[in-house]
This record gives structure tokens, C-alpha cells and sequence, in this order.
């Protein structure tokens, strides 16, 4: 395939209800985190493939859980961009600052946000938040993403549109961070991963349609 992820862990400082990458099925014999060297031999392995036609490059994407809560993401990143691959992290946006931004040396190619809204009690019941209910504002996406551009990056930003969210109006605020690309995603219930929590986020095509019009 022309894009490959790579799910570092499934350790994350959220808890949202429609994340269906919680390896629950795996994650006792995997531990909390993809050992780094089984992480440099899959890049190897990948980068090896031959590419689909009219693909110019693989894109690698870094995800969890929460990616940057990986202490070698940014080794593991470098690694992917020496191989030739184009390198994404999707991230919740806690963890992001210049410094920490400064740490990929060049090496990032895209930085993706999950952003599924702006309003704090439904990132509250969405679970887009810590235990404590700790989560970012429409600010704090701003200044998260101005500091991407800052650096270089390019910018995406995914939803999952759900019955929380699914009136929400965020198109004012996708025209002013302006990102390359806005990934929507109609939220799915994933047996054995997500399943749990999952009571009364579903929503039907025209409710997912609704939003994207």
C-alpha cells in the first residue's frame, strides 16, 4: 500500500470511547510499547517494498495510543526518513510543543491532530480528555498547530464524527488553521476494542453526511 501505520502502543493519556486501537486481544504479550527493534526491522522490511504504481514514496504513520508518548518516536521517525519514506505522527496535541518539535531534527514530514471538537464538555463525554477531565481548547489546538507550521510541517487534522459530535459546526475553525488535509471518519464500533464504551456513539450515514455538508 502506498500508506503503512504503524501502531507504536496503545498507552494514551486519553481515554476516548470510539479509539478502536486498544489491543486489549494482544496487549499482555506485547507489553505497553512495540520493542524498538522489532519497530527498525519492520521499517527496513518496508521500505524494501516496491511501490505501487504512480506512488513517488511510502508514507509511514506513527500512531497509538498516543505516539508521543513512545520514548524513541523520534529515533524511529529519523529511521523512516533516512529510508526514504514520507514520515506522519497523529497525535492528541498534549505533548506537542516547539522543543518537543525540534526533537525530529527535520525528519517529520506531517503532524496530524485528532481533533473531533471544540467545545470541552463534549471532548469530556467523548473522552478526549485525561481521567481527570483535563483536555485542550479551540486555543490550544491554534497554538499546537501554529507551532507545527512554525516548524515546517505539514498539517492534518482528523475527526471522528459521532452522536456527540455530529452537530458541531468546526468549519470556521478548519478554515483558519487552514490544513492540507481534513480526514473525517464515521465513528465504528470495532469488536474487542472498542466495544466497551461504545453505547451511544453510533450514528447513520445521513447523520455522518450532515456533518460533512
Amino acid at each position: 500500500p502506498e500508506t503503512v501505520n504503524v501502531f507504536l502502543t496503545a498507552a494514551c493519556n486519553f481515554r476516548c470511547r470510539h479509539c478502536y486501537a486498544t489491543f486489549k486481544d494482544i496487549r499482555a504479550s506485547c507489553g505497553a510499547f512495540m520493542p524498538p527493534d522489532l519497530v527498525r526491522g519492520l521499517l527496513e522490511r518496508i521500505s524494501r517494498e516496491p511501490l505501487p504504481p504512480r506512488c513517488p514514496a511510502r508514507k509511514i504513520t506513527f500512531v497509538g495510543g498516543e505516539p508521543t508518548l513512545c520514548p524513541e518516536l523520534a529515533q524511529h521517525v529519523a529511521q523512516a526518513h533516512a529510508l526514504g519514506l514520507v514520515t506522519t505522527v497523529i497525535t492528541n496535541g498534549t505533548r506537542i510543543t516547539p522543543a518537543y518539535l525540534r526533537t525530529f531534527q527535520g525528519s517529520l514530514d506531517w503532524l496530524g491532530f485528532s481533533i473531533d471538537s471544540l467545545d470541552h464538555l463534549t471532548n469530556r463525554q467523548i473522552g478526549r480528555c485525561s481521567p481527570s477531565g483535563a483536555g485542550l481548547s479551540a486555543e490550544d489546538y491554534r497554538q499546537r498547530i501554529l507551532w507545527a507550521k512554525e516548524a515546517g510541517l505539514r498539517l492534518k487534522v482528523n475527526t471522528v464524527v459521532n452522536a456527540l459530535n455530529w452537530r458541531e459546526d468546526i468549519g470556521d475553525f478548519i478554515v483558519e488553521t487552514a490544513p492540507v488535509r481534513w480526514k473525517l471518519l464515521q465513528v465504528t464500533s470495532v469488536k474487542g476494542q472498542n466495544d466497551e464504551g461504545f453505547s451511544g456513539m453510533e450514528i447513520n450515514r445521513e447523520q455522518f453526511q450532515a456533518f460533512v455538508s
